[in-house]
């Protein structure tokens, strides 16, 4: 049988970087356990794959305790023609090679082996159309990146990660008010009136959008509180460098997470417009017929899979750290060293509340 290496097609446009890239990170994906076994199950079918660096709308450079990254979308993956084609974000070329070794092979397997391997299948039974809208989808894809960071590097970076292990409903449900894709895909129940279901989600949607909006202005107040000390009290506004930068990125992100959730907004209340005006519920009725099938019944038991495969790597974390104090990365440790965190600037405004009440009252 082929091998992963031999069916996939690297698309580097001749730059020796991007190959370097894509190919130290399919090859820490194999060596994972998961990673190794679903890329087997590609191998076996013979399936073919294109993958590239490519420009991603909604991406931010960021500073990560020291080190340069970046917030937004990691990669996508779509059917083209007779194979998936997997486009990963291009600012994993310009990021710090430590965040890129961590992240990029499980961002592979979320991609090629999570989307890409379902939509061959989905693809053969002639389901694609609705395995893009199944919420099953985009879970079992998480659930493999995850798993293959947890292996890799026995630990979880994305912090998404531990909010879905934490409460997995309540996870999934935020998911489809955040971003304009999720925002029209359903669970199983979901399925069965897909026009019912996006007039529920949509009040949700505006409360989100809302609370991002005034999540954005207490964000700003803290700007403030700042420069009171730097000003009033004559602190040493280097001890702030590191803070400032912090709370620059953070802006950004709420920033970018507002207008992702507006988008999100929009793309429920069209898709609803556009049901409702099918007299006779054609694509709604369609949808909960096709979702069905025994494709979404072998998807949930892949999801169990890799479900349980995460959470038994979490608690064998959790019994490591037990018996011994984990390391703190030197990076990190470096960049906050004599600096203001954000939690010392939360104490410094409560020791001072007085100024700040007598400010809030004027």
């Amino acid at each position: 049988m082929p091998s992963l290496f031999d069916l996939v097609q690297f698309e580097d446009g001749g730059d020796p970087r991007r190959r370097q890239a894509l190919a130290q990170g399919l090859e820490q994906l194999v060596n994972s356990p998961t990673g190794g076994t679903l890329a087997q199950e590609f191998g076996d079918l013979g399936l073919g794959a294109r993958l590239a660096f490519g420009r991603i709308e909604g991406t931010r450079a960021v500073i990560i305790d020291g080190r340069p990254g970046f917030h937004g979308p990691r990669g996508y993956t779509t059917w083209h023609h007779d194979h998936p084609l997997v486009i990963l974000n291009d600012h994993y070329l310009t990021i710090d090679p430590i965040i890129r070794e961590r992240e990029l092979p499980a961002t592979l397997g979320h991609e090629l082996l999570g989307h890409g391997l379902w939509y061959h299948r989905a693809q053969a039974k002639k389901l694609l159309d609705v395995f893009h809208l199944h919420e099953l989808n985009e879970v079992n894809a998480r659930l493999v990146g995850w798993t293959i960071e947890m292996e890799l590097h026995d630990g979880l970076g994305d912090r998404e990660a531990w909010h879905f292990l934490r409460d997995r409903e309540g996870y999934l449900a935020e998911m489809k008010l955040r971003h304009p894709y999720y925002a029209l895909t359903y669970n199983a129940d979901e399925m069965k009136d897909a026009l019912a279901s996006l007039i529920a989600r949509i009040p949700k949607a505006r409360a989100r959008l809302a609370e991002q909006i005034e999540n954005l202005k207490r964000h700003r107040s803290w700007y403030r509180v700042i420069d009171h000390f730097i000003m009033v009290h004559y602190m040493d506004h280097n001890s702030f460098t590191a803070l400032q930068g912090y709370m620059k990125d953070t802006d950004g992100v709420i920033f970018s997470e507002i207008e992702q959730a507006r988008l999100a907004l929009n793309a429920m209340i069209k898709a609803a417009q556009t049901l409702h005006g099918e007299a006779d519920r054609q694509s709604a009725r369609y949808l909960a017929r096709k979702a069905q099938h025994t494709l979404f019944a072998d998807l949930q038991k892949g999801v169990d899979l890799h479900s349980t495969r995460l959470e038994e790597q979490v608690e064998a974390q959790r019994e490591k750290a037990k018996k011994g104090k984990l390391n703190l990365d030197s990076a990190m440790t470096r960049h906050w060293e004599g600096q203001v965190t954000f939690e010392q600037l939360v104490s410094l405004y409560e020791n001072d509340h007085d100024h700040f009440n007598v400010q809030k009252s004027a």
